[in-house]
């Protein structure tokens, strides 16, 4: 549903859009099953040069994003965005957005990311740039059935490449720190460099529990 205001030179425009039994997808990044309840409330006007997003919010299941930005006409029709959230469930967003190989089952989130993309050109990437901060996350790999707990992590976003800094994790009773990066975000690879000042052997895969080796 929608209400528009104003004349073609000052148009305003407010829209509720309901997705409760919607199945949304956006290639292999994110899905919203037909039971996940969605609802999208934007504000949005038109001037001369392009549309502004005014602040927003979209209500996935019990998380909220809030939203604001445009699209600007010159020199080229270009969408840009910027997304925040605070205090937001790892667990809860993980259930939307794919992440190869690993579930999180635990954790807090806080983001403040911008985005943009050409909208003339078919197969161009998105440019993100911003903060991803984890805190108290637990993964688990899906494929072995370990977990990694006690997350903490900045992640830093720069076009198509992300950036971990000061992070750190518990694995059994090891405690592990790590920097690293991923190149493309796209095909994501991460190379990190991982340190421990106590380091159980065991948690280790290949290493025996007996005895147990630091």
């Amino acid at each position: 549903s929608s209400r528009f205001e104003g004349t073609w030179e000052n148009l305003r425009i407010g829209v509720l859009m309901l997705g409760n039994k919607a199945d949304i997808r956006y290639k292999d990044w994110l899905r919203k099953p037909a039971e996940a309840p969605a609802t999208i409330r934007a504000r949005i006007s038109k001037e001369p040069q392009g549309l502004v997003f005014h602040p927003s919010e979209l209500d996935l299941a019990t998380q909220q994003l809030n939203f604001s930005g445009g699209v600007e006409y010159q020199p080229a029709p270009r969408l840009h965005a910027r997304f925040y959230a605070r205090n937001a469930s790892a667990s809860a967003w993980s259930r939307f957005l794919s992440v190869p190989g690993l579930q999180t089952t635990a954790g807090k989130l806080d983001l403040d990311l911008t985005a943009s993309k050409t909208l003339s050109a078919a197969e161009s990437n998105w440019d993100l740039r911003g903060v991803v901060k984890l805190d108290k996350a637990a993964l688990k790999h899906s494929a072995s059935g370990r977990t990694f707990d006690n997350l903490q992590a900045q992640i830093s976003l720069d076009g198509t490449k992300a950036t971990i800094q000061t992070g750190s994790l518990r694995l059994g009773k090891s405690i592990l720190f790590l920097n690293g990066s991923a190149a493309d975000l796209i095909k994501p690879r991460l190379d990190a460099v991982f340190r421990s000042p106590d380091l159980h052997l065991a948690d280790l895969p290949g290493f025996s529990g007996n005895p147990p080796v630091r």
